[in-house]
C-alpha cells in the first residue's frame, strides 16, 4: 500500500476513555504513537522497519541452528500444501456451513427476535424516545422474495436519517445504544438481515447487500426521504454491509464505518493465524462469502467516519486505516477516530459523542 503523499495533512483523531482530542496533522499523530512512523500503512510494515532499525540481539547458536530452521520451514512449507489439497477435497457444504456459522452467527440466535412491547416494558425510563419508534416492513420489485423488519424514528427538520447495518450478533435492540443521537433530532433505521430477528429467509453475502439497498430505498419511497439527507452507519458485519450500499447508491450524506473489516478473508485469515495451527492456513483462502469493502472504498466519495479500537483482536487496527486510506472522499472530510482502550465493541460512550462531533460539523458546513 503505498505511503500518504507528502504534504498533505489528514485530520485523524485518537481518543482516550471518554474524552477524545483532534490530531490535526501527521506530526501530532507521529508524537502521540510513536510506533505509526507518520505513514497510514499496515502496521505489521512498520514493526519491520522498526526491527530492522533496531534489530534484537541474536543469539550465537551456530551453522547447525540455521540448517535445523531451515528444514523446519520447509517441512511446515510442504504440509501445508499437503492440507491445501486436503481441505480442497473437504463436501463444500461442510466449509460453507463453518464459515456461514461464523459470519452470520446471528441466524443461529432465536433470542435476537424482539418485541417493541416486550422493550417498552423493560426499559420504562427511555418512555419518550421508544414511543416515536415505528414498525417497518418492506421488500423491493427488485427483490419480491425478500421482506424484511426494522424499527423507525422519523428525523426532526433539517436533520438527516442514520441508517444503521448491525453487526452479526445483534438486533433491532441496539437501536437504544443510539439515544443521545435521536434526542439531537436525527431520523434513525435500524433494520434485520433475513434470517434473523422476524424475517424470513437465509443470511448470505448477496442477501445482506439487497436487504441494505431495499431499506434506503424503502426510506427514499415511504418515508421521501433522499438519499442525500441519509447516513449510512455500520458496525462491524454492518460495515461491511454499508460499504457496499455506499458504493452502490453513490450519493448519500455520510459514511460511518465503525469496527469493520477489509474484506471477509482477511478476517478469516486473521483467525485462522490466531487460534489455528500453522498447517491450517489455507482455510481463510476458501470462503466463499469475500465482503471486499477495501475494494469498494475508492468510489466512495461522501464525507466518511472511520471509528475503531486499538484493542481489536478480531478485526485489527490496520484495516481502519486500509479503509480510510482508499476512501475516494476529498481528504479533508474524511476522518479516522481509534480509541486506545477499546476493543472490537466500542462503548457508546466512546463513539456516540464522535458521531456527534462528526454529524455536527457536516451540517454545519455541508459544502466543505
Amino acid at each position: 500500500m503505498p505511503a500518504i503523499q507528502p504534504g498533505l495533512k489528514p485530520t485523524l483523531y485518537t481518543a482516550s476513555k471518554s474524552t477524545w482530542t483532534q490530531k490535526s496533522n501527521l506530526q501530532s499523530l507521529v508524537t502521540a504513537q510513536p510506533r505509526f512512523q507518520g505513514r497510514l500503512l499496515d502496521w505489521t510494515q512498520d514493526e519491520l522497519a522498526e526491527e530492522k532499525e533496531h534489530p534484537k540481539p541474536q543469539k550465537s547458536s551456530g551453522q547447525s541452528t540455521k540448517a535445523g530452521k531451515t528444514a523446519n520451514k520447509t517441512i511446515v512449507g510442504h504440509i501445508q500444501t499437503f492440507m491445501t489439497g486436503l481441505i480442497g477435497l473437504l463436501p463444500p457444504r461442510a466449509l460453507h456451513a463453518l464459515e456461514h456459522k461464523n459470519l452470520f452467527a446471528g441466524h443461529y440466535m432465536p433470542e435476537l427476535k424482539v418485541s417493541l412491547s416486550e422493550v417498552k416494558k423493560q426499559h420504562p425510563h427511555l418512555k419518550e424516545m421508544l414511543a416515536q419508534i415505528e414498525e417497518v416492513s418492506f421488500q423491493s420489485s427488485h427483490y419480491p422474495n425478500i421482506r424484511n423488519y426494522g424499527w423507525f424514528i422519523p428525523p426532526k427538520a433539517g436533520k438527516p436519517t442514520i441508517l444503521h447495518a448491525m453487526g452479526n450478533k445483534s438486533s433491532l435492540v441496539s437501536i437504544l445504544r443510539y439515544q443521545p443521537l435521536i434526542e439531537d433530532g436525527y431520523g434513525y433505521m435500524a433494520y434485520e438481515y433475513p434470517g434473523y430477528g422476524s424475517t424470513p429467509g437465509k443470511p448470505s453475502e448477496l442477501a445482506l447487500y439487497q436487504s441494505a439497498f431495499m431499506a434506503s430505498e424503502f426510506l427514499q419511497q415511504v418515508k421521501h426521504i433522499p438519499a442525500e439527507e441519509q447516513v449510512f452507519h455500520g458496525i462491524s458485519l454492518g460495515g461491511a454491509v454499508t460499504a457496499e450500499l455506499a458504493h452502490r447508491v453513490g450519493r448519500n450524506k455520510a459514511v460511518i464505518l465503525e469496527s469493520t473489516m477489509t474484506s471477509f478473508p482477511d478476517v478469516a485469515k486473521r483467525k485462522v493465524e490466531n487460534y489455528a495451527p500453522a498447517w491450517l492456513a489455507p482455510l481463510h483462502n476458501l470462503t466463499i462469502s469475500q465482503m471486499q469493502s477495501i475494494e469498494k472504498m475508492p468510489a466512495i466519495k461522501a464525507p466518511l467516519l472511520v471509528l475503531h479500537g486499538d484493542k481489536d483482536t478480531l478485526m485489527p487496527r490496520h484495516f481502519a486505516h486500509q479503509l480510510w486510506e482508499r476512501a475516494g472522499t476529498p481528504l479533508h472530510q474524511k476522518k479516522l477516530i481509534t480509541f486506545d482502550d477499546q476493543g472490537h465493541n466500542i462503548d457508546t460512550g466512546h463513539s456516540v459523542p464522535a458521531i456527534r462531533q462528526f454529524l455536527k460539523e457536516l451540517l454545519q458546513n455541508p459544502a466543505t
